[in-house]
């Protein structure tokens, strides 16, 4: 059996046009203005929204950290036409719009968020990943 195929077999990995495809990525994003709103219930409902996002897309959640004012993933995707940016801005685009509806009042009315995520996002191979990397980025954030 030719190497690829044995692969290909395997978990979460994806045969194409002769290449096995599988790549694994750390993603961070802040609230708006650093404000630290993901807690409770909050926190909760968007981790099912995350979840069934990630699930949508046929992505291996390898980890999931909800801090009070950033979210951290580890995803495994084996899509090569699948990027990145799509799945992040899908994710931060639909959530933003669920929880704004569904919890309006804690976050339009007393943290005046017109939206819910600042717009940047980091996103690096996991192999790639420092904590130094991280800290740069989130501090970066503070301002916006």
């Amino acid at each position: 059996m030719k190497l690829s195929k044995q692969i290909s077999q395997g978990r979460f990995w994806t045969e194409h046009y002769g290449g096995v495809f599988k790549s694994r990525f750390k993603v961070i994003w802040t609230t708006q203005r650093h404000k630290p709103v993901l807690k409770r219930d909050i926190k909760k409902r968007l981790e099912e929204l995350i979840r069934k996002a990630l699930e949508d897309f046929c992505l291996e959640l390898g980890r999931l950290n909800i801090r009070p004012s950033q979210v951290e993933i580890i995803f495994t995707t084996t899509n090569p036409y699948l990027s990145v940016a799509q799945i992040v801005s899908s994710i931060k685009r639909d959530s933003s719009g669920i929880l704004m509806k569904e919890f309006e009042d804690q976050l339009r009315e007393r943290s005046k968020l017109p939206t819910l995520w600042n717009m940047a996002y980091l996103a690096v191979p996991v192999s790639e990943f420092s904590k130094k990397i991280g800290k740069n980025f989130i501090e970066a954030q503070k301002g916006r």
